[in-house]
């Protein structure tokens, strides 16, 4: 899954080599916005690109995680010519939570490595 249109924040997918997080949009935070559907709609989605659009402020609070096969470590790098923080090896499962500065939930999605993907998104989300 991916989010923004040209300005990425993060690229997270289970059974894809890595967990990518755009350093050009994204900074470090002490707040660690929970990993869990509350407050949010959805459910399982098709293993096919899924878009959604959210209003949201200009600034959100992104939270990502990823289990891998073997140790990983989330280092400086480059992908696609942009400056990234990157952990690389098989990914068994990932995780995405992205919330307001205010904690109200946006976006919360999963995916394992057999293909199974949950989306869960505010109603200030739409499908695009």
């Amino acid at each position: 899954m991916t989010s923004g249109f040209d300005r990425w924040l993060v690229s997270v997918s289970a059974g894809n080599p890595a967990i990518i997080v755009y350093r050009q949009h994204c900074a470090p935070a002490t707040a660690r916005p929970p990993l869990s559907a509350g407050g949010l709609t959805g459910g399982l989605v098709s293993q096919l690109e899924e878009k959604y659009d959210c209003r949201t402020p200009r600034r959100v609070l992104v939270r990502v995680r990823g289990v891998f096969r073997s140790p990983a470590s989330l280092r400086k790098g480059r992908f696609t010519q942009r400056p990234v923080y990157m952990a690389t090896g098989a990914v068994r499962a990932s995780y995405l939570a992205i919330r307001t500065q205010a904690g109200r939930p946006l976006i919360y999605a999963e995916t394992r490595e057999s293909g199974k993907a949950r989306l869960f998104t505010a109603r200030s989300c739409f499908r695009d």
